[in-house]
C-alpha cells in the first residue's frame, strides 16, 4: 500500500472535521440541554387610568390566573403566562390599587384567556379616590 502525503492525510482531516460539523456527529458533551416546553399560556394586556383626569396610573398590580404584572408610568400592563384553568376562557382579574385608590365598582372584572393569544381590554381600567366611592343607595 502506498504511503499517502501530507497533503492528503491534511485534506481527509478537514472533510472529516467539516462532515463533523455539519452532521452534528460530534461530541454533545458540554451542549446545552434542551429548554423545558412552556405550558400553553395566554397573556392579558391593558391599561389603567386615574378618573378624574384620564392619566394613565403606574405602580398598580394586577393579577389573573395568579400571574401577576405592574402597570407601568403610563398605566399600560401585560399580564403573560397565565395558564388555562379546565378549559375555561373568563377568567377573574384583579386589582391592587395603591390604598387612596380604589376600583368605583365590586363587580368582578372577567377577561377572556385564550392560549397563545393577547387578549386587549376593551376598556381601562379606571381608578377614583379612595374617598370619593359612589354614594350608597337609599335604604
Amino acid at each position: 500500500m502506498p504511503k499517502a502525503s501530507p497533503q492528503r492525510v491534511m485534506l481527509a482531516m478537514v472533510v472529516a472535521l467539516t462532515m463533523t460539523a455539519f452532521c452534528g456527529c460530534g461530541s454533545h458533551d458540554n451542549a446545552d440541554p434542551e429548554p423545558d416546553p412552556q405550558p400553553p399560556a395566554g397573556q392579558v394586556a391593558g391599561k389603567v387610568l386615574y378618573f378624574t383626569t384620564g392619566q394613565g396610573l403606574g405602580g398598580v398590580n394586577l393579577t389573573v390566573g395568579g400571574r401577576t404584572a405592574t402597570s407601568d408610568n403610563t398605566g399600560d400592563f401585560l399580564i403573560t403566562g397565565i395558564p388555562p384553568i379546565d378549559g375555561q376562557v373568563k377568567q377573574q382579574l384583579t386589582v391592587d390599587p395603591p390604598d387612596w385608590l380604589t376600583l368605583p365598582s365590586t363587580t368582578p372584572i372577567l377577561v377572556d384567556v385564550i392560549v397563545n393569544q393577547t387578549t386587549v381590554l376593551a376598556q381601562p381600567i379606571l381608578l377614583i379616590d379612595a374617598g370619593s366611592g359612589p354614594p350608597d343607595p337609599p335604604s
